[in-house]
């Protein structure tokens, strides 16, 4: 009996203890569950916000899309306003310049009726002897490229960084932007590139571009390295360079304008097939081509202080049919204003006589300026301007372009200055207040001042290399 009264409580103290571990299962069971439903709870609470999130970026690119929006139609409203505005103060210049003509037409027709030898000729022709440039119509604004794209673009070379941005904001500071045009930039395709530049080299470069790879084997042979690094992304700063430059040479054929403006452009050094001092395309040559499918007679006027790569020399003068067509003025350093114009007027005139071009582009390289790192020329804004400003008497379809300059303060007073001079329009000396204000100190002024380098041309060397350049222009037909 005893022990079945132990077998008994044993079986019960079995049962009691298989009965707490059951609900200790349970009460695990429920903890786990409890959690999950927590887990869960947090999951959907976080879906939740980050949904909530999403929805907000969405709002918020929505109301920025519709702001920006709203800013371009207000943008091409007042531009169409200043256009208006432009074309009324022009019509107005020319009808008191046509009044102011009138006595001189008068005094035209009184000689022409005297002259036999004219009296055959239709009177628009006459007119057109008497007045080389043409009968005046309303002037158009100038074209100036521009996107705050291709700014940015323009900014990552790394030989002038933020130059692009310099020169516009101090362009726009001085309020000039409301007295040109603005027109946003398309960037070059490879075709376009390649009317001048070989496909090899275009698509090496986009190669490099795209991996980022300043060491590839084969870059040497194409220039690339040293002072024309295969930085990542320069395909498309480069595309969007001479994309700029065949835009602004479109719009002159388009008649949308006299003038056109590419201050980021102006890259002269690069070869058909190779990058070289600091030009990876050769925005220059394309431009000159995209005008040749207008005009006929295209003249190139290099101001930068380097010559394009293979010039230089006074007997650089061509080769085939282009022999004689070349002129090249090679000039010491330390040159001043008032001596540069003078041996720009006297080359220019014969230049412009014995080509009679039917458009210009004209290359107005900085690092002419005092102060450049070059140190080489110690010219002011004020020089390249009158050479400038002789150009634009010609009143021919005109594409402007920069180039080089190094010194960036420097670089964007010359050819904010220089965007004036095409304006016809003096600027304040005093750097208007604008986001790049302190690179202007100490002095803050608009003026660049030359300074104590000896001028080393002699003006019978000077004299020598003119005689040349008349002798060779007897050839040109």
């Amino acid at each position: 009996m005893q022990q079945e009264r132990e077998a008994q409580q044993l079986q019960q103290e079995r049962l009691h203890e298989l009965h707490r571990e059951q609900q200790l299962q349970r009460e695990q069971q429920l903890q786990r569950e409890l959690q999950q439903q927590k887990e869960l709870q947090q999951e959907q609470q976080q879906e939740q916000q980050l949904q909530r999130e999403l929805e907000q970026e969405r709002q918020q690119e929505l109301q920025q899309k519709q702001r920006l929006q709203l800013e371009q139609e207000l943008e091409q409203e007042q531009q169409q306003e200043l256009e208006q505005e432009l074309q009324q103060e022009l019509q107005q210049e020319l009808e008191q310049e046509l009044q102011q003509e009138q006595p001189l037409q008068q005094e035209l027709e009184q000689e022409l009726q005297q002259e036999q030898p004219l009296q055959q000729e239709q009177p628009l022709q006459q007119l057109q002897r008497h007045h080389p440039h043409g009968v005046k119509t309303p002037r158009l604004p100038p074209v100036y490229i521009y996107s705050p794209e291709y700014v940015t673009a323009c900014d990552s070379l790394s030989k002038v960084p933020k130059r692009a941005s310099m020169v516009h904001s101090l362009i726009e500071a001085y309020a000039l932007l409301k007295l040109m045009r603005v027109v946003k930039p398309k960037v070059a395709s490879m075709e376009e590139m390649a009317t001048f530049h070989t496909d090899a080299y275009l698509q090496h470069l986009q190669k490099v571009s795209e991996e980022g790879d300043d060491d590839h084997p084969e870059s040497v042979e194409y220039g690339l390295g040293y002072d024309c690094p295969a930085t990542e992304g320069i395909f498309d700063y480069a595309a969007a360079v001479g994309g700029a430059t065949i835009t602004a040479a479109q719009c002159l054929n388009d008649g949308k304008c006299k003038i056109a403006i590419n201050w980021a452009g102006g890259w002269h050094h690069a070869k058909k097939d190779e990058a070289s001092g600091f030009c990876y395309l050769n925005d220059a040559v394309l431009g000159i081509l995209r005008l040749r499918r207008k005009f006929d007679r295209v003249l190139y006027v290099d101001l930068d202080l380097h010559h394009g790569d293979g010039t230089g020399d006074v007997s650089d003068i061509g080769l085939g049919k282009g022999r004689y067509y070349s002129v090249n003025v090679p000039i010491q350093d330390g040159i001043q204003d008032e001596k540069y114009y003078q041996i720009c007027e006297s080359v220019l005139k014969e230049v412009y006589i014995a080509f009679n071009p039917e458009a210009v582009v004209v290359q107005l390289g900085a690092d002419t300026m005092a102060g450049d790192p070059m140190c080489s020329f110690n010219m002011t804004p004020v020089g390249i301007g009158k050479c400038l400003n002789y150009i634009l008497q010609w009143q021919l379809a005109t594409l402007i372009l920069g180039g080089g300059g190094y010194n960036l303060a420097n670089t964007a007073r010359c050819w904010t200055y220089l965007t004036g001079v095409i304006l016809g329009r003096t600027l304040s000396s005093e750097i208007p207040d604008h986001e790049f204000f302190t690179e202007y100190g100490p002095d803050y002024v608009l003026e660049i001042t030359p300074s104590c380098r000896p001028d080393r041309n002699e003006p019978h060397k000077v004299q020598q290399i003119l005689n040349s350049i008349r002798g060779n222009l007897k050839h040109v037909a």
